[in-house]
C-alpha cells in the first residue's frame, strides 16, 4: 500500500470478507456489503483480496497429500458410515 492512509485493521478485513463469503443472492452484491460495512465498494474488493491472498500463502502449512495409512483410515471410515464399499 503506497497510500498515506492506514489500511483498516486485520480483524475488520477479514469481518468483511468472511461476511461476503456467507452472503449469496440479493444480498451478496458488493454494493450492499459495502453499505453494511460502512466502506467502499473498492475497500470490499480490497479487503476481501488481502485476505485470500493470506489464506492462500499459507496453503503449503495446512494442506498435503495424504499418507496411505491416512487413505485406508479414511476408506473404511466411508464404508463404515456412508456405505461406499471400495472406493
Amino acid at each position: 500500500n503506497t497510500s498515506t492512509h492506514p489500511q483498516a485493521s486485520i480483524e475488520d478485513q477479514l469481518a468483511v470478507t468472511l461476511f461476503r463469503m456467507g452472503r449469496s443472492g440479493n444480498g451478496a452484491s458488493v454494493e450492499d456489503i459495502a453499505r453494511i460495512a460502512g466502506i467502499s465498494e473498492g475497500s470490499v474488493l480490497n479487503y476481501t483480496k488481502r485476505c485470500f491472498t493470506a489464506i492462500e500463502a499459507l496453503h503449503g502449512l495446512f494442506v498435503r497429500q495424504m499418507t496411505s495409512a491416512e487413505k485406508e483410515v479414511e476408506k473404511k471410515w466411508m464404508d463404515k458410515e456412508l456405505g461406499f464399499k471400495g472406493l
